[in-house]
């Protein structure tokens, strides 16, 4: 599981955390965390995250043509769900929930133009796929 991550700056320390079996995350960064399916999760607050994928899951999926949201803002979803379908030249994947929650926002922007993921897949500002809360117990 290392060999993914060489390109990323390894003077940073690495943490598992585990919350659920589903949402095993390492985090690389001061702020990007990464399940084990290769997506980031920037929190934003206690309970507002953004989704996107990571330069690894960028670079296998090769050069992004289409995507496609499957929860409108409002709706809410269980962990593990196919939040986001993402299609490119070599494959289609899906981001999947890293935990329960409520979609706020879709990026339409990168909808619109999906070739910027593959420019700057961590630029969480810009590529990010969707704005999601979390829904605790």
């Amino acid at each position: 599981m290392m060999k993914r991550f060489l390109s990323i700056n390894l003077n940073k320390s690495l943490v598992k955390v585990g919350v659920r079996p589903f949402f095993n995350m390492v985090v690389l960064s001061d702020k990007l965390k990464y399940t084990e399916n290769d997506e980031w999760i920037l929190p934003l607050d206690d309970v507002t995250h953004k989704i996107g994928i990571s330069n690894y899951a960028s670079d296998s999926l090769g050069e992004l043509v289409y995507i496609e949201y499957n929860f409108e803002p409002g709706e809410l979803f269980n962990e593990g769900d196919d939040i986001v379908i993402v299609e490119s030249v070599k494959a289609s994947n899906s981001v999947k929930a890293p935990f329960d929650g409520k979609l706020i926002e879709n990026n339409s922007y990168i909808e619109e133009n999906p070739q910027l993921v593959n420019e700057m897949p961590e630029d969480s500002k810009n590529t990010w796929f969707c704005k999601i809360d979390i829904i605790k117990d």
